[in-house]
């Protein structure tokens, strides 16, 4: 008798709750994007350093960060631009964000 009560009282707050989901507005032209930093350095005369990340193509992509931290081997998130053009070598890094590296999954 428990067993059936059980199972009545979940089907009725699976299918009777009422879904809040929502469809996200994501700007035209925004995507992510991630890949290896395969080089930091230093600009000259500034606080900032250039990040270079290679991307499962082989390609690089770069931009420019205050935080000191980034090194050769670490996993990045970044959310690219499309500049709208159909070309994808003329795109920009918007924001990025530390992944991890290798060893934190073995």
């Amino acid at each position: 008798m428990k067993k059936k009560i059980v199972s009545a009282l979940m089907a009725v707050a699976i299918f009777a709750t009422p879904c809040n989901a929502r469809v996200l507005n994501i700007p035209k032209g925004i995507y992510p994007h991630m890949g290896v930093v395969t080089k930091v350095s230093a600009v000259k005369r500034t606080e900032y350093f250039k990040v270079t990340f290679r991307d499962a193509e082989g390609r690089k992509w770069s931009w420019y960060d205050d935080d000191p931290s980034w090194t050769k081997g670490d996993f990045v998130a970044v959310i690219m631009y499309d500049n709208g053009t159909k070309t994808v070598y003329d795109d920009k890094v918007v924001d990025a964000r530390y992944v991890g590296t290798l060893k934190m999954f073995r």
